[in-house]
């Protein structure tokens, strides 16, 4: 059994609906992506990006009941709405292996289950869970059963909506297995093939794709003969058609395709301007078809006057109606005497709008971070008059969330059995100590390159090298194996490592080689 297959898959979510504030994210539901996820008439593929703690498990929670409320359709025939939330954890640490089917498998099987569910159906009418006795099945024609069986099913269905959570757990563990996963189960099978809206989160960055209009003539290559060429669509082509930074950016973009187009690569792609211009590519045999990219919605670039009031809600939930005049639907207790000590005498809670906009800038836009670091105040305010200067210090609930971010990665790096996974975790634990001890939190993809290189090569032999090859794959291998802890950026050409949040900063370079001592981690990293 491989260590993927160990991941925890379920239909219920870790977080309760009545625990989630829903403002947070009232301005992602009222966003042109998500509307383009739920009321696009082509299904979407909607990828949700995040760094650990930013509220993505809570985003999909509510996505989940929003889907499912009832549709009330003004025609009898209209078909019902289908909702499949899939919900994956890692396995429990302390529970002992059991044998169990391949994650691809184990996967289709809840959404066959779930299906069942729906349509009131009895499970024996549905493939077994596992090959028969006696039968020599493999795993890809038990894969293939169950496509068919739900294929079949969803047909009884018209809207179709399938939510994966923390789908970078498989990436994490098995980069191979979850890019055939996602482009293959995910995305043809699923999306294109049985037109199921598929959202998926991740704390771990996917290189966004960028397509090209072929119809510029600005980027032509001297040497090509083509009537079309490439062009990059947020320059050349903006400037005929005005497209959007953002709508490129976040895959609102609308592209058409065709696949005999005569042109010496495969396909031949336009952006929907062009096409309804009345341009194509020039072929005889021209037949252009709809398109769709993968939408993006990146909640470490959220709205920060939501993440305003979450705070405040928050801050009001411990210490009372301080703020009046906000949030004002909202029932909150007995001012405390903390909250009385930040309303001024005018009433203008001057002392509150400083804490606010303090714990918002120390959040660094991380609401775990900032319910910590308002806790941390909390458990101080009632007996010190020094509160207000404890928010500068890293909270101990703060620590310990990282703390928690960075156990599965020890874990692998020690006793996963598979040698792959115990690399990556290695290769991720000292990618993080490199970038986080640096002065700034960032270093330069090829500088940190060589950084692990040189570890390698001398004493720590964990393969890097090969893991590090060439500098794409480099950053790819980095991006996963730091399990969300570290994202990149790209400014002028050049590639950039960086922590997460600038509270993660901190930590690092405060204790990350106290908590990597206690990891136990193995005796080549014993010097970390």
């Amino acid at each position: 059994m491989g260590f993927a297959d160990s991941i925890t898959i379920s239909n219920r979510s870790p977080r309760s609906v009545t625990t989630i504030w829903r403002p947070l994210f009232d301005s992602v539901f009222a966003s042109s992506v998500y509307k383009r996820f739920t009321e696009g008439e082509e299904p979407n593929l909607l990828r949700v990006l995040g760094g650990p703690g930013s509220g993505k498990t809570s985003f999909s929670t509510l996505v989940v009941q929003d889907l499912s409320q009832p549709y009330n359709a003004d025609e009898e025939m209209v078909k019902p709405t289908v909702v499949l939330p899939v919900f994956l954890q890692l396995p429990n640490p302390n529970r002992p292996d059991e044998p169990c089917a391949p994650f691809t498998v184990r996967f289709l099987l809840e959404l066959q289950r779930q299906i069942d569910s729906h349509l009131n159906l009895d499970a024996s009418l549905s493939p077994p869970a596992s090959p028969q006795i006696g039968t020599d099945i493999d795993t890809q024609t038990w894969q293939e059963n169950l496509l068919h069986a739900i294929g079949f099913k969803l047909h009884r269905f018209g809207k179709r909506f399938l939510v994966v959570d923390q789908a970078d757990l498989l990436l994490q563990v098995s980069p191979a297995e979850y890019h055939n996963f996602e482009n293959e189960v995910l995305g043809r099978r699923l999306r294109e093939d049985m037109h199921v809206n598929v959202m998926i989160t991740s704390r771990i960055s996917f290189k966004q794709e960028r397509i090209r209009c072929d119809l510029n003539e600005e980027s032509r290559d001297d040497d090509s003969d083509d009537e079309g060429s490439h062009c990059d669509s947020e320059s050349a082509c903006e400037d005929q058609f005005e497209h959007s930074e953002t709508d490129v950016h976040h895959g609102l973009m609308t592209w058409w395709r065709c696949e005999d187009s005569g042109h010496q690569k495969d396909t031949f792609d336009i952006c929907e301007r062009c096409r309804d211009a009345g341009r194509g590519c020039g072929h005889d045999l021209a037949m252009f078809t709809y398109h769709t990219r993968p939408l993006y919605l990146d909640f470490d670039r959220s709205d920060e006057s939501a993440h305003e009031l979450f705070v405040l809600h928050h801050l009001q939930l411990e210490h009372g109606r301080f703020w009046p005049g906000r949030l004002d639907e909202e029932e909150y207790p007995p001012l405390s005497p903390f909250g009385k000590r930040l309303l001024s005498k005018d009433g203008k809670a001057v002392q509150a709008k400083q804490l606010l906009h303090r714990i918002l800038s120390l959040a660094n836009g991380n609401i775990s971070i900032a319910l910590e670091r308002i806790r941390f105040i909390s458990d101080h305010a009632e007996t010190s008059n020094t509160a207000l200067a404890l928010h500068d210090r890293l909270p101990p609930g703060v620590v310990a969330m990282f703390q928690a971010l960075l156990l599965p990665i020890q874990r692998q790096a020690i006793h996963c059995p598979e040698e792959d996974v115990r690399k990556r975790a290695a290769l991720g634990l000292h990618a993080i100590r490199f970038v986080g001890k640096s002065v700034t939190g960032k270093l330069k993809l090829e500088s940190l390159r060589r950084k692990l290189i040189r570890e390698d090569e001398g004493g720590c032999k964990h393969g890097f090298v090969k893991l590090l090859d060439v500098e794409p794959r480099a950053l790819d291998m980095i991006l996963i194996a730091s399990a969300g802890l570290l994202g990149f950026e790209i400014l002028e050409g050049i590639s950039s490592v960086m922590v997460f949040t600038q509270n993660f900063h901190m930590f690092v370079k405060q204790d990350y080689n106290k908590e990597m001592a206690r990891g136990c981690m193995c005796k080549e990293m014993g010097a970390l």
